[in-house]
């Protein structure tokens, strides 16, 4: 028998779950978190606001710990990362939680820098100073570039541990 090497297949089968979907109308348990075999570890989640591919993500905690929004200040906690188009205010969709993704990030960032909110919806910043790396590691899942970017697109390759 070969190997599998769909990397959106998961532990153990689960029918009807797509990682890459956007649903307007629940099709899981929200919270529901399954690791596939890319390396990632997503959370089926609500969107509390529109959502744009790559941004990062908090939870809206006045709506639910399963309602996730962009990031819009410095203190924000990151929550996961959108690694797909279309999600509306109330789609459904699976945000990164762990490993791998790409993510909206300010400009020029170094591998191995935290990085974290800043006051643009849903975008990150390196931070170096001893006070930006305490609140990194205080701020939810920490977000580490995984090389050196100058992006022109304004997104970078990160680990999310």
């Amino acid at each position: 028998m070969a190997a599998n090497t769909n990397p959106f297949s998961i532990g153990p089968k689960i029918l009807g779950v797509n990682p890459l979907n956007v649903d307007t109308a629940q099709q899981h348990e929200l919270g529901l978190e399954l690791f596939f075999n890319d390396g990632t570890t997503r959370r089926y989640v609500r969107a509390g606001a529109a959502v744009a591919q790559y941004d990062a993500l908090k939870v809206d905690f006045a709506e639910g710990q399963n309602d996730f929004q962009p990031t819009a200040a410095a203190l924000d906690a990151v929550a996961g990362v959108c690694p797909v188009t279309g999600v509306s205010d109330n789609n459904f969709f699976w945000a990164i939680r762990r490993g791998t993704a790409n993510v909206k990030v300010a400009g020029t960032i170094v591998a191995g820098a935290h990085l974290v909110p800043i006051g643009t919806a849903g975008t990150l910043d390196d931070t170096t100073a001893a006070a930006g790396e305490a609140q990194a590691a205080a701020s939810g899942i920490g977000v580490v570039a995984l090389v050196d970017d100058s992006p022109s697109a304004g997104i970078a390759l990160v680990m999310l541990n």
